[in-house]
C-alpha cells in the first residue's frame, strides 16, 4: 500500500516537473534566440538604438552564451526524455525515478541560471531608458507569440497548433 501510495506521488511530481519544463519562459531575445528569431534581434536593435560598443558587448556575449544554452537545453531534454523511459518502463524501479527526476530538475535549473544570468549581463548594457523600452518590446513580442500558439487545457501545457497551420490528417488507403 505505502509503496503504491509513494509511486503515485513520484507520478504527480513527475508529471508537475515535465508539465513545468514544456512551458516557454520569455528568454532574452538577445542572448541565445538571436539565430532563431532573426526580425526580433533586429526590432530590438532598432527600437532600442543601441550604440557600436552596446552591439559589440551584446555579440560578444551571445558568443559566449550561445553553445552553454545549446548545451544545457540539450542536456535537459535528455534528462527529460530519460524520465519518461524511466516512468514507462515494463518494471518501475522508484530508485532510478527519484534518480532521474533529480537529473530533470538540475538541468531545467541549468538553464533557468544561464538565462538569467544572460538577461542580468544584457541589463548592464542598456540604459535605463534602453531597459524600459526593453520591457515594453518583450511584452509586445509576447503577446504576439500568444496569438501564434495556443495553449491548451491538457497537462503540461501542450502546444496546440493554430487550425489554420495544422497538417492534414495521413490518408488511409483503404478510404476512397
Amino acid at each position: 500500500m505505502t509503496s503504491k501510495i509513494l509511486t503515485a506521488v513520484l507520478l504527480i511530481l513527475v508529471a508537475g516537473s515535465v508539465a513545468f519544463g514544456q512551458v516557454d519562459t520569455p528568454g532574452n531575445d538577445f542572448v541565445a534566440n538571436e539565430a532563431d528569431r532573426p526580425e526580433r534581434a533586429d526590432i530590438l536593435r532598432r527600437e532600442l538604438q543601441l550604440s557600436q560598443e552596446q552591439l559589440r558587448k551584446i555579440r560578444i556575449l551571445n558568443a559566449e552564451m550561445r553553445p552553454r544554452m545549446r548545451d544545457a537545453q540539450q542536456a535537459f531534454r535528455i534528462a527529460r526524455r530519460d524520465l519518461d523511459e524511466a516512468i514507462y518502463a515494463d518494471e518501475l524501479n522508484e530508485e532510478d525515478l527519484r534518480i532521474k527526476m533529480r537529473a530533470v530538475n538540475e538541468a531545467q535549473a541549468e538553464v533557468n541560471r544561464l538565462r538569467a544570468f544572460s538577461e542580468v549581463a544584457v541589463r548592464k548594457i542598456l540604459s535605463p531608458e534602453q531597459l524600459v523600452r526593453f520591457r515594453q518590446l518583450r511584452q509586445r513580442f509576447a503577446r504576439q507569440g500568444e496569438r501564434g500558439v495556443r495553449r491548451t487545457d491538457r497537462p503540461g501545457g501542450m502546444r496546440q497548433m493554430r487550425r489554420d497551420r495544422q497538417p492534414d490528417p495521413p490518408k488511409d488507403p483503404k478510404l476512397p
